[in-house]
């Protein structure tokens, strides 16, 4: 493992164990650094701030299900990214609480829209989307975040596969179809 991807995970560590005591919006990059055992600067060679790492944190457990597993969009998929998810609870419960301008779930919502944006857009033969599918995708990934949320905080009656089921049967077909055809890697 590269000794960048090494430091990363220093800091992703260290980010996870102070929001197990500590609120996001009260957790300096200082504390981070000296946790890591690291300087800030060394911090900032990597990341722009803890949203920042909070955001690779996020995308390594996305990429942990999806680059071995290209063009399967499927429940079963849908349920790996959510098994991945649950190892770091704990993180996505106090990272998903922090409502600040630069929290995780705005990045989250975002890189969702980006990545159906343009598989529907490689799907299309390059054509950009239509209102309706904009609204489509943006209507569904708001539904599959408020699900999202309020499975990581034990607020629905559902198992993890039977909403990773609900979620997927959910998903408009046009959108199924073209991250069924995605490449993610």
């Amino acid at each position: 493992m590269a000794l960048k991807t090494l430091s990363q995970r220093a800091f992703a560590t260290a980010l996870e164990d102070l929001l197990r005591t500590i609120p996001m919006e009260r957790i300096r990059v200082t504390q981070l650094a000296k946790l890591a055992g690291a300087t800030p600067q060394t911090f900032y060679y990597h990341f722009r701030d803890k949203y920042d790492l909070a955001a690779w944190i996020y995308l390594q457990d996305y990429a942990a299900v999806v680059a071995d597993e290209p063009q399967s969009f499927s429940p079963q998929q849908i349920d790996r990214m959510m098994a991945q998810f649950e190892k770091r609870k704990t993180f996505y419960q106090r990272a998903f609480t922090d409502k600040s301008q630069n929290a995780i779930e705005g990045y989250v919502n975002q890189h969702s829209y980006s990545m159906a944006q343009a598989a529907v857009e490689r799907l299309q033969d390059g054509r950009p989307l239509t209102t309706q599918q904009k609204m489509a995708i943006r209507y569904h990934q708001y539904g599959v975040m408020g699900l999202f949320k309020d499975w990581i905080f034990e607020r629905l009656d559902m198992s993890r596969s039977q909403l990773a089921e609900f979620q997927y049967q959910q998903t408009p077909d046009f959108l199924k179809r073209a991250l069924s055809q995605q490449s993610f890697t």
